[in-house]
């Protein structure tokens, strides 16, 4: 209260009902709204947190975590580890001496990677991604690292990548848009599909991988499709869809709508933003004397759905305009990867470093949603038709423009916050088995930590409560 108070005192504003939210569900899951200290962090026999690495963390933030980015050249700023130091530079071993032996490990294999990428060997590798890198509460470090989805590219860096992250503790992977969270590493389909992430799971899983693999991407548009079909062509959507949807945000995040002037603007600006073949993306950057490709963050900087209303951004930069299936994905991705760090940190399940293989698309807004949790949280709330694709009862005779009409009613007019909540924390771990296959590792991320989710996200009463007391100021 004290916070939200100070923040519309210096701006005159008043927290929205969406922003209220987002901040209690941050709490309700224990993990930070921005950025935050990474201190290493152990608990000690009494139960209280101690500190253990100060002077090494201090080094690690000195010469990695608190740099912002460099320049590429002056359209983008990279965020790349490999992008801050050349491989002989005297402060990479200074990093490297004082960070874990695991995480410099890795960092050695990314160097050699991106030398491999440049290497005069007579073979033509397909341009390298970016490799991001964060250090969570508790001292435990993530890396977000660049995929292409293209067989020939798996075949270029596929096992490189692969043994790279082979003793990290979790590594997560994009999942398919089109199955339920988890789904695609438990049936199998990304072990079989080369193009994909197959060669990468099926050497970790050869190998007798001693982690878990993971899935944090959360796109669900088997039953319903509001963003994109399977053909990436934008659906039909009734106009009861934006309606609903305008009347929302309207309610919700005001600040969102004060730039999109009714619904008609609102279905314009969520086509533009889709992910579909025929919407305006912005092209990727890709630097020819390292060989790596630089994907750009797209976000709308005014309500015209046209180029013109774009603007192509090569770092991790928001408009307050992240609205669809990518901008949502990403953020909610961010808020599990945090969830996950938080789980390690306080020993409920093995602590290590977290890799997240993504679509290098996704890789610029992911990094801000990484930094900046409580805008992810915000950006999920603000597309919770996507987060709640998978739960939508539908009738196999209705088109799917009939089936939106019905879910978007229900579900804009009288959001289920505890249902919403509980989604959010839902998480997708698999232990490989006998150098084969895949075994569930079912974690409960509400039980862990004795969260009650009814209590988890205000209801419309009780934000009505804080608001008065915003308004009144006692």
């Amino acid at each position: 209260m004290q916070v939200m108070d100070d923040i519309r005192n210096t701006t005159g504003e008043k927290p929205s009902p969406l922003s209220i939210r987002a901040t209690a569900m941050l709490d309700a899951l224990g993990i930070p709204w921005g950025e935050h200290s990474a201190l290493t962090t152990r608990n000690g026999e009494d139960g209280a947190v101690e500190y253990v690495n100060l002077e090494k963390d201090r080094k690690i933030a000195e010469l990695l975590t608190n740099i912002p980015g460099v320049h590429i050249d002056n359209r983008i700023t990279s965020c790349d580890i490999r992008d801050f130091y050349a491989m002989d530079d005297e402060k990479l071993e200074e990093l490297l001496a004082a960070i874990e032996p695991d995480v410099a490990s890795i960092i050695r294999a990314e160097y050699a990677i991106a030398h491999m990428a440049t290497a005069d060997t007579g073979h033509s590798y397909l341009p390298d991604n970016p490799v991001y890198f964060f250090r969570l509460h508790g001292g435990i470090s993530v890396f977000l690292r660049g995929y292409t989805h293209f067989a020939s590219w798996n075949d270029d860096y596929g096992l490189d990548v692969a043994s790279a992250y082979f003793h990290a503790q979790v590594v997560g992977i994009e999942g398919y848009s089109d199955r339920p969270l988890g789904e695609s590493l438990r049936n199998g389909r990304l072990v079989l599909d080369v193009g994909f992430y197959g060669k990468i799971i099926q050497y970790l899983i050869r190998s007798n991988f001693p982690g878990t693999l993971a899935e944090f991407d959360a796109r669900n548009m088997e039953i319903i499709q509001m963003d994109s079909t399977y053909e990436r062509e934008y659906p039909s959507l009734p106009r009861i869809f934006y309606q609903q949807y305008y009347e929302y945000l309207k309610k919700e995040n005001p600040r969102i709508v004060s730039t999109i002037a009714s619904s008609d603007d609102l279905s314009k600006v969520h086509q533009t933003l889709s992910i579909t073949k025929g919407t305006f993306k912005a092209k990727p950057f890709v630097d020819p004397v390292k060989n790596k490709r630089y994907d750009a963050s797209v976000s709308l900087v005014s309500n015209t759905p046209n180029t013109d209303g774009m603007e192509t951004l090569h770092s991790s930069t928001m408009t307050g305009l992240e609205i669809g299936q990518q901008m949502y994905g990403d953020a909610l991705s961010a808020l599990k990867i945090h969830m996950t760090a938080r789980l390690m940190s306080e020993d409920k399940i093995k602590r290590g470093t977290i890799v997240d293989l993504q679509g290098t698309a996704h890789t610029s807004g992911k990094s801000f949603f990484i930094r900046y949790p409580l805008y992810a949280a915000m950006v999920v709330l603000n597309n919770i038709h996507e987060l709640m694709a998978g739960t939508a009862h539908t009738r196999f005779w209705r088109s799917n423009e009939e089936n939106v009409a019905v879910y978007a009613e229900k579900l804009f007019t009288n959001p289920d916050w505890p249902a919403i909540f509980k989604e959010i924390t839902k998480l997708a771990f698999f232990d490989v088995k006998n150098k084969t296959e895949l075994a569930e590792h079912p974690i409960d991320y509400c039980k862990e930590f004795d969260i009650i989710p009814a209590n988890a996200i205000p209801d419309d009463m009780r934000i009505k409560e804080i608001m008065n007391k915003l308004n009144t100021g006692k």
